[in-house]
């Protein structure tokens, strides 16, 4: 089993951004809901680059996708996140709101950094899973990190990659079959 981090291309396809500063304050997903109070937020390109099927938000872990994205991947990913409309240029995007955020870090076998005054991890250097506890599990956030990165299954990425879906990066970010 292999989880990758959700990235995207943007140094070949344009990110995103609000046309008004305030929307910022609304645009921290932290893993809980947003779907009773969200209204869409405007958004324009960041740059004069081509649209993708998928893009980001300020080049954050704020996912966006276009309709063709969400019909190939929604009965993988409708359980765990939110889709949230934007108001973009005559075009339908959504930001993808994960809210399956997972306790799964072997902390026994990462490798990360805490803050000097707190058990909070301040950065990890080196995911490793509880495999039964990501296994079945598409999209997620982990605890750790609820503001981070989305994380995808094999089956996700591979379903973006067969369909040849543009805008997506995908960086390995732990291998069940690597020792540990």
């Amino acid at each position: 089993m292999v989880v990758w981090q959700l990235n995207f291309d943007v140094d070949n396809y344009t990110m995103l951004v609000t046309k008004e500063e305030e929307a910022c304050d609304l645009l921290r997903f932290d893993g809980t809901s947003e779907i009773e109070t969200w209204k869409p937020i405007e958004v324009e390109k960041a740059d004069r680059a081509k649209l993708s099927n998928a893009t980001c938000l300020y080049s954050s872990a704020i996912p966006v996708f276009d309709e063709k994205v969400l019909d190939i991947v929604k009965d993988l990913i409708k359980d765990s996140v939110e889709i949230l409309p934007l108001d973009f240029d005559g075009k339908k995007l959504y930001a993808i709101n994960v809210i399956k955020v997972l306790n799964c870090l072997d902390y026994e076998k990462s490798e990360y950094i805490k803050f000097d005054d707190s058990d909070r991890i301040m950065v990890i250097e080196k995911y490793v899973f509880k495999e039964e506890c990501v296994k079945g599990h598409h999209i997620f956030k982990i605890i750790d990190e609820p503001e981070g990165g989305a994380f995808v299954s094999d089956e996700f990425r591979d379903l973006v990659l067969m369909s040849c879906l543009t805008g997506f990066k995908f960086v390995k970010a732990w291998d069940s079959s690597e020792e540990y």
